[in-house]
């Protein structure tokens, strides 16, 4: 008669989920080894002792421990963290051509964001476009009431509530014809 083995068990470190998003938590185990699997804590799992349960409905950060047990009752662990983000979607280009199809600049996902500034220079530096209502109002390629030249322009959003502690963001727009 064999000593069976103790049993092994890995987990990424951390996952990066959206807001709103579901997520399959994969260990890397010997099946035939273990026999239970046992998470903690049980939030937002949709089944705290299967093998690959699904985090779904978490708005925090969140750390996991699974404990895996052998047959026999020895014990393994892992540990895992969830990160909740909130991503900003930004455009990377538009067209202000007057066609009726992508039309303006306009940033999406901006829910979790309700309190930021836009700022958007041109290649020398003038600033063309400000808004600090960002998530209301977007930029029509428009600078004084006339259309900008197409080509590259940088922006700036910067989030006016410390208390969200998101950094600013800043990138290039293309401006096509």
């Amino acid at each position: 008669m064999g000593v069976e083995p103790s049993p092994v068990v890995r987990l990424r470190t951390s996952n990066t989920l959206q807001r709103g998003a579901s997520l399959v938590l994969q260990p890397q185990a010997d099946s035939l080894v273990v026999k239970q699997y046992e998470w903690q804590p049980t939030t937002g799992l949709s089944d705290p002792t299967a093998r690959n349960p699904t985090v779904s409905n978490v708005n925090e950060n969140i750390s996991y421990t699974l404990v895996v047990t052998s047959a026999n009752g020895c014990k393994a662990q892992a540990f895992t963290s969830i990160v909740i983000a909130d991503f900003l979607y930004i455009p990377d280009a538009f067209s202000p051509n007057g066609d009726g199809l992508n039309e303006m600049w306009e940033l999406q996902k901006t829910e979790k964001y309700p309190d930021f500034e836009v700022y958007i220079y041109s290649r020398w530096g003038e600033l063309v476009f400000y808004n600090r209502e960002g998530h209301k109002n977007f930029w029509d390629g428009k600078y004084l009431g006339n259309k900008v030249l197409p080509g590259v322009y940088s922006y700036v959003i910067k989030t006016t509530d410390a208390a969200q502690k998101i950094p600013n963001r800043q990138g290039a727009v293309w401006v096509l014809n």
